[in-house]
């Protein structure tokens, strides 16, 4: 089917923050409050998926939230798939099937932008002015991240966003994309709503135009005659009456009118306060459906308490009380031995330091780990560290003579097989059982020494 160069694709984008913000939009999607451009007869007409009003909405929207997110963080986008009123108005009757098949496609570019876990609901309008769908996502990175910005921030993000709509949705039904960089500007309908109130709000100000009143008669000039006189005197008298009559006629109006200013601004205050007390009603009635939601999910949870006796209940808090601290103890252990590694790897990268500013027993060690290492090429995973601390006490006692203790503190303090503190008591219990024979060994080495060659008879 070809359509006219003149249809474009159309999507916007809308951040909500709050929550409140997120029950408002659905409140207006759902019909829950008045919307004024909408044909109240062809509402029934309107297809929703995923949510069937702003409660449950929001509901769905703070379930797929993640519990650690930043306090000014965007919560939810609301997207506006559409085109251009010629799509529709020269299709539309006819083919009404294939243009709910645009917006399924749309909806479906949209699962794979953002995964269709986070799509949470769409609302499509057909009793209004051009047809269009609402869709809301939670926009949640594929690193399990709560971030609007990886989405829609920027204008180049904006820009291309649309650009790949209109070719990968848009092209199959003889769309195109809007002209870049326009500076035509979407008038929202809460806007348009806002405009046609401000006549009425403040009340503008109301003056009463008296009556125009007749100059008063010229007086006769010098030395009139009897017969001006008489004239003047009937005009100036005819005069005074109108100027009593006009000034009662427009006291009266002038009161008429304060009685109506008065009237209009107590309505006017009587609307504010109304407008108000909507406004609490609607967050009143947010707020108690979820504490009525709330009180129903813990009496269920009451019923099916009923079903079991003391002890099974008791069994099963004992079971879960078990299952949570064996899942800490996981936790813990995997901690420790993260822990561990990490020092191991450090007291491994410390050993060629060891060769330079070390002496004694620590020397010795750094001797015996740099040869297992050589040995096996580098690769710490095959060396025997026990057998790398065996030599290093039989040389540093048995050959030189240094004391068990300071082999010992030598060992705990930098062999990467003492990394684990639960290993200490073990090497000190191995270095003092083996000790006093490594020192008689090194004595009698040495009095040999001392003695010299033997000379044969």
């Amino acid at each position: 089917m070809d359509f006219e160069n003149g249809n474009y694709a159309i999507l916007r984008v809308a951040k909500l923050k709050k929550f409140g913000s997120i029950a408002a939009s659905g409140q207006h999607n759902f019909r829950e409050r008045e919307t004024p451009n909408a044909n109240p007869e062809a509402t029934p007409l309107n297809e929703h998926e995923g949510a069937l009003s702003a409660e449950e909405l929001v509901q769905k929207v703070h379930e797929r939230l993640p519990t650690k997110r930043r306090k000014d963080a965007i919560l939810c986008l609301e997207y506006l798939l559409s085109a251009s009123p010629e799509f529709f108005g020269k299709y539309w009757r006819e083919d009404k099937n294939y243009k709910k098949d645009y917006f399924k496609d749309a909806i479906d570019w949209l699962e794979k932008k953002h995964g269709k876990e986070n799509v949470i609901c769409s609302s499509l309008h057909l009793d209004e002015s051009t047809p269009h769908i609402a869709v809301y996502v939670v926009p949640i990175t594929k690193d399990g991240r709560l971030s609007a910005k990886d989405f829609t921030g920027g204008k180049a993000k904006l820009s291309k966003m649309q650009t790949d709509f209109a070719n990968d949705v848009g092209q199959r039904y003889g769309l195109k994309r809007g002209i870049e960089n326009s500076k035509a500007r979407h008038t929202k309908i809460q806007k348009l709503y806002a405009k046609a109130n401000q006549a009425f709000s403040p009340l503008p100000q109301v003056k009463t135009i008296p009556f125009p009143a007749r100059p008063e008669p010229e007086k006769p000039l010098f030395f009139p005659t009897k017969q001006k006189k008489d004239e003047y005197k009937e005009k100036h008298d005819a005069w005074v009456e109108e100027q009593k009559v006009n000034e009662i006629y427009n006291s009266e109006v002038k009161a008429q009118r304060d009685v109506a200013v008065s009237t209009a601004r107590r309505l006017e205050a009587q609307a504010a306060k109304a407008s108000m007390l909507a406004k609490e009603n609607r967050d009143l009635k947010m707020s108690n459906s979820h504490f009525v939601k709330r009180c129903i999910e813990l009496e269920s949870k009451a019923k099916i308490l009923d079903l079991f006796t003391s002890e099974e209940i008791q069994a099963a808090q004992n079971r879960k009380q078990r299952h949570d601290e064996e899942l800490l103890r996981q936790e813990k252990a995997e901690r420790e031995q993260k822990e561990l590694a990490i020092e191991m790897s450090k007291r491994i990268k410390n050993i060629p330091n060891l060769l330079k500013n070390s002496a004694g027993a620590v020397y010795t060690l750094a001797v015996k780990a740099s040869e297992a290492m050589a040995k096996h090429l580098g690769i710490t995973s095959k060396i025997d560290w026990k057998a790398v601390e065996t030599e290093t006490v039989i040389e540093s006692i048995g050959s030189h003579g240094q004391s068990a203790e300071s082999v010992t503190k030598a060992i705990l303090a930098h062999s990467p097989l003492r990394a684990d503190p639960a290993s200490h008591e073990q090497l000190r219990s191995t270095v003092q059982l083996n000790a006093p024979q490594l020192e008689a060994k090194y004595q009698q080495e040495a009095k040999r020494d001392r003695s010299g060659p033997s000379i044969s008879r």
